[in-house]
């Protein structure tokens, strides 16, 4: 199936539903100088697929990031523009981002300051990988992951194989956070069919996400910076706070998320079963529980103060609708911190 996405002069093709081999038009190869930017989880696991794949008598070199989430670092970023220099200007090169999302973010980056004449093509890795090929805005950030540089940019195609995707079970759950995620934003008949058909962690881990793609793509067509702004400030403040680093990447975006919901709840009372929201998370398998040795208070403190300095959240008013861009009150963040208390203390 193919997907159109369009901004200005920006425009992307996202194809899936059919094995890579058959997705990558061999034609559009012909001539080009292949430059596959990729992390070392995924050189190591499929060199040779891709290779085969890419195989159009071109020239192909790879270059290797590591398999941080947040590798679209300004480290990685010199370092790659040094591999740069060795290539002819006079060439044509198809930049293929083919990993994890920092992969994603970094090669639309690149792509769009590099001196080569470059073609940006993406072959995500996860549904979480896919869905920051479907945004516009590429970013680069420093280790705290705030972005210090960003620009307008997205994939002329991008190529999703689910067997690739889904023959990683070990990051399913972090990909199914990403319907959960659409399901608050957008719909909640969406989120109230998640919550039935995927009842526990056993459902996650053995059942394909094919069926929800047209779903995820659909959404991220009308409101993907909103989806993916979604808990993202309320997962900063956990790299503002001390002792943040015994939260994984993945376990500050999961409780940015959560945080965000609740202080939306705090802040404007909607009806929503937030309880047994997540006793559910808690049944697939998510780490909901925040450490003792991470202070609540100073959290709530530097949500305030990257609102301040940043663009604050947008509070949501009911599950699948968004309102304004709101400051956390005070009075908002002490419910949100008692009730998320009060709820984990009683699942």
């Amino acid at each position: 199936m193919n997907i159109q996405f369009q901004k200005d002069q920006l425009t992307s093709t996202v194809v899936y539903g059919e094995p890579l081999a058959s997705a990558v038009p061999k034609e559009l190869l012909q001539g080009k100088h292949v430059l596959i930017i990729t992390n070392q989880r995924y050189y190591d696991r499929f060199f040779e697929k891709i290779s085969r794949v890419m195989d159009a008598g071109t020239d192909l070199d790879w270059y290797i990031v590591s398999n941080q989430l947040y590798c679209n670092n300004l480290t990685e970023m010199m370092d790659i523009l040094d591999f740069f220099e060795k290539f002819p200007k006079n060439k044509e090169y198809l930049m293929i981002a083919f990993g994890n999302e920092g992969v994603i973010q970094l090669s639309g980056f690149l792509q769009k300051n590099t001196v080569l004449n470059a073609a940006l093509w993406a072959i995500p890795v996860s549904v979480r990988a896919l869905t920051k090929s479907m945004v516009f805005q590429q970013k680069i950030v420093r280790n705290s992951n705030a972005a210090v540089l960003q620009i307008e940019n997205i994939p002329q195609k991008t190529i999703y194989d689910q067997i690739i995707a889904e023959g990683q079970v070990d990051g399913k759950l972090v990909d199914f956070l990403m319907f959960i995620q659409c399901g608050l934003v957008c719909d909640h008949l969406f989120l109230k069919n998640l919550y039935k058909n995927f009842p526990t962690k056993k459902q996650v881990l053995t059942r394909s996400f094919t069926a929800l793609l047209k779903d995820l793509t659909d959404y991220y067509q009308k409101q993907g910076s909103q989806i993916q702004q979604f808990g993202a400030l309320f997962e900063q403040a956990f790299y503002e706070t001390e002792n943040g680093h015994l939260l994984s990447s993945d376990m500050k975006r999961l409780l940015g998320i959560l945080f965000h919901l609740i202080w939306s709840s705090s802040e404007q009372p909607f009806p929503f079963h937030l309880q047994n929201f997540m006793a559910w998370l808690l049944s697939l398998g998510y780490p909901i529980k925040v450490p003792q040795q991470l202070s609540l208070s100073e959290y709530s403190e530097n949500v305030v103060k990257l609102s301040k300095s940043s663009q604050a959240p947008q509070l949501l008013t009911a599950i699948g609708r968004l309102g304004e861009n709101t400051i956390p009150s005070e009075s908002a963040l002490i419910a949100m911190m008692q009730t998320y208390q009060q709820i984990i203390n009683e699942i």
